[in-house]
């Protein structure tokens, strides 16, 4: 009877904010974040003399909903037209080095139990090489009291820059202001931190919420949205920043796609904040249904990225669902193990898998030949060069990192089968990629808002 009754009550939610969207709701597919019909300098229903922040143009207790759940696990990567300046944040900088040709970087990793993190350590300290730079790496295997730790060998060492991939989002905060009032500015690497106020110089990383995004809507495409459509969740670990916002990024796809092809006049904030609440059903009762967009999830297991829990999370999924055609998992080595539990269990045909990350060459080799739908652009590669690259920049005068966003994110894409030779070299580890560019606060509201 509980259940039933929770049941109601989330119908009744999900009926209710579709209930309440908005008429104007055209945004272009490549936008993710931006509010449907905003202009620059105004948000959306601003009356002409509504009092303004001066920041984005944004007029006082307008801001839509869903950008104000920004610090929120699951929307970690979601981009926010409505972030303030951070100029007068003191974070370290600028900051003269003892030798700018030799700059020394304190890195505090999260794990080297991934192979995904051995690329980042590889692809570092080959770029650091290059500029006569020097890494300090330690590792806390995700324990943040050891990583704290690490902070405060780094201080005491006086390294000029530290990198943290952080253990934990919250508590990190307290470790990178110990180390900017020692003088010693921080970035994140991969980690990414919501706290716009936090002494950070900025995070690094591919947008969790963006890159699943990508990949839900192009997963959506390929299947009628006027019929029914059941999926099961892998994910990487729960309560992860990356792996919470990846999984709702992809739901969010998936929702956002299926509603605007049967006709919703909801606006995009408004999408993504019914994906939320649906997101936060799966979180919270291990399922849940949208009625008005044809879509159930049926169960979310944890996967820990690996291969073998891909596939041992999928054969459990199979089993206790025989209607699930889609299965989303997080990463690459979760997608692979599943696309494996599928073969095994003779569904390929009924079953199909859906990933977000992490581009590996396998995974768009398993695109290509349409064993998978998707993966995503999160390179371990480029990962660790761009950090590099960053220190490079900010360090020789070529990029003023005083004003950042607090998460500064590489371009968001879904490698499907219609653009997968676009990526693909089967000569490179991941796929082909591009520098990223780090533009400021100004810079980013406005290719938001255009």
């Amino acid at each position: 009877m509980k259940k039933f009754l929770t049941l109601i009550l989330a119908l009744t939610l999900a009926a209710s904010c579709l209930a309440g969207c908005s008429d104007n709701s055209s945004v272009p597919d490549d936008a993710p974040g931006t509010p449907s019909g905003t202009s620059p300098g105004t948000a959306p229903d601003a009356s002409p003399d509504a009092s303004q922040n001066t920041d984005s143009g944004t007029p006082a207790g307008e801001i839509p909903e869903i950008y104000n759940l920004m610090t929120e696990t699951s929307l970690a990567g979601l981009k926010s037209p409505y972030i303030e300046d951070r100029t007068s944040i003191n974070k370290a900088w600028p900051k003269t080095p003892a030798d700018k040709d030799h700059i020394v970087v304190g890195w505090a990793e999260l794990t080297m139990s991934n192979p995904w993190f051995v690329d980042v350590a590889n692809a570092s300290d080959a770029r650091a090489r290059k500029y006569g730079y020097e890494i300090k790496r330690l590792v806390c295997e995700s324990d943040p009291v050891t990583q704290s730790e690490q902070f405060d060998t780094f201080i005491s060492q006086g390294v000029d820059i530290i990198v943290v991939n952080p253990a934990d989002a919250m508590a990190v905060i307290a470790d990178i202001q110990r180390a900017v009032d020692a003088g010693i500015p921080v970035c994140t690497s991969a980690g990414i931190l919501t706290q716009a106020d936090c002494p950070l110089l900025t995070s690094i990383a591919s947008s969790p919420w963006g890159v699943g995004f990508e990949a839900g809507k192009y997963i959506a495409k390929q299947y009628d949205s006027s019929k029914p459509l059941v999926a099961g969740n892998i994910i990487g670990v729960l309560g992860n920043p990356t792996s919470e916002g990846r999984v709702n990024g992809m739901v969010s796809g998936v929702i956002y796609q299926r509603l605007k092809d049967l006709g919703t006049s909801c606006t995009d904030p408004e999408l993504y904040l019914i994906a939320y609440n649906f997101y936060q059903d799966i979180v919270t009762r291990g399922q849940a249904e949208l009625p008005e967009a044809n879509f159930k999830v049926v169960s979310q297991l944890v996967g820990a990225w690996t291969e073998e829990g891909g596939m041992s999370c999928a054969e459990d999924i199979l089993a206790a669902n025989s209607d699930v055609s889609l299965i989303l998992a997080e990463n690459d080595w979760m997608g692979m193990g599943a696309y494996k539990a599928i073969v095994n269990a003779g569904k390929t045909d009924a079953v199909k898998v859906g990933c977000c990350a992490d581009g590996v060459v396998d995974a768009i080799a398993m695109v290509k030949s349409g064993e998978m739908l998707t993966t995503g652009c999160n390179s371990g590669y480029q990962q660790g060069e761009e950090v590099i690259d960053f220190i490079y920049k900010i360090f020789n005068g070529q990029l003023d990192p005083n004003n950042l966003p607090i998460a500064s994110y590489f371009p968001e894409a879904a490698i499907t089968g219609e653009n997968v030779d676009t990526f693909y070299d089967p000569s490179l580890p991941y796929f082909r990629y591009e520098s990223m560019k780090f533009p400021s606060i100004p810079e980013y509201i406005d290719a938001l808002l255009n």
